[in-house]
């Protein structure tokens, strides 16, 4: 547990999580805690022993002796994961999108790429190298730079949305991530029609890909895949949308 812990790396999990809290420089201390993200306080839940979260959750806990606290408070946010989706029947990297807008700015209906980034690269991270998250290398994808957003048609037979996003991995391959691994923060997120169908916790780098399996309401029109930082500059924000697409209507 750490102060701020849900804004930067979430414990991200499949099956349920034993949590355990502990005052190792407060020994006699009372802990208490919430689990709905709210401030802990004296009247908040006492901290009896180890519990389950199943479900995902923003933990904050502090402890408290003779009526007040005795320590900074701590936070933890567990993200469930749902399951891996099935494969998509049509690639997005096999499509045109209808609206691409990046890391950078547009003139004259031309999108002008800042720094080193590129346009989203079809099957390579958008620094040209095999798309890779959290170990795992993969053949389809689309390789970008937050922030960014990818705009396809929605057409008549696609029922579902579904893909794997995460931080690319490039940086690490670079002295181990020194002076470069600590900055990838990137918040993936799909839009249908302009409203927020879905949105991942705050991803960094070695973060399991996150899993977006969206069903897609009769009459729409516009998906959106946006990759946008966690509030915390974009530097090194490369980030991946892979093994994803719409499955057909069965």
């Amino acid at each position: 547990m750490r102060h701020g812990a849900h804004k930067w790396r979430p414990h991200l999990f499949e099956q349920p999580v034993t949590v355990t809290l502990t005052t190792p420089l407060q020994p006699n201390a009372e802990i208490r805690y919430t689990l709905d993200g709210s401030e802990p306080i004296l009247t908040s839940k006492s901290y009896e022993g180890p519990f389950i979260v199943e479900g995902t959750t923003l933990l904050r806990t502090s402890a408290f002796r003779d009526g007040r606290k005795v320590c900074l408070e701590s936070e933890g946010f567990f993200a469930h994961m749902r399951p891996l989706p099935p494969a998509p029947d049509v690639l997005i990297n096999d499509l045109t999108p209808i609206r691409n807008v990046g890391f950078g700015h547009t003139y004259g209906g031309v999108v002008r790429y800042s720094g080193n980034t590129q346009a989203p690269q079809k099957d390579r991270s958008n620094l040209g190298y095999a798309l890779k998250i959290n170990r795992k290398s993969y053949d389809k994808g689309m390789g970008v730079h937050a922030p960014s957003a990818l705009a396809y048609q929605i057409k008549p037979e696609y029922e579902r949305f579904v893909a794997l996003a995460g931080v690319d991995e490039h940086v690490v391959s670079i002295s181990n991530g020194s002076n470069l691994a600590m900055y990838p923060s990137v918040i993936f997120k799909v839009f249908i029609d302009g409203e927020e169908a879905a949105s991942s916790p705050v991803m960094k780098v070695l973060s399991p890909a996150w899993r977006f399996d969206i069903n897609i309401p009769a009459g729409a029109d516009i998906i959106s895949l946006v990759a946008m930082d966690a509030g915390d500059g974009s530097r090194e924000d490369f980030a991946d949308w892979v093994n994803a697409g719409f499955v057909f209507t069965r």
